[in-house]
């Protein structure tokens, strides 16, 4: 196959995938102020914050601004789950208690 025609195939394949890139982005902005897709909670997740006090706390910690840190209880919390997603700091104690 002469390099020509090599080269024209990649232009055309270039081509194509920059049209459908702008036709993407083009959908995307006509989708706009629709806000994005939910998907329905399973029951057993619903019901998991029930069972686990942590999640519980997490759940109405999320209503709390961050920044503010007015509220120990929640910094206690998510440095509890921290802790818990990513495993004690090397060279520290694992504290017995848990959760308070």
């Amino acid at each position: 196959m002469p390099r020509v025609a090599t080269t024209a195939w990649v232009r055309i394949g270039a081509g194509a995938f920059a049209v459908l890139a702008i036709a993407a982005a083009a959908l995307e902005i006509g989708r706009e102020g629709k806000g994005p897709e939910t998907f329905p909670v399973p029951a057993a997740a619903a019901t998991s914050a029930v069972s686990d006090p942590l999640a519980a706390e997490l759940e109405r910690c999320k209503t709390i601004a961050p920044a503010s840190g007015l509220d120990k209880a929640c910094e206690r919390v998510w440095a509890l789950s921290r802790r818990r997603f990513f495993g004690p700091p090397s060279g520290s104690a694992t504290p017995a208690g848990g959760w308070p």
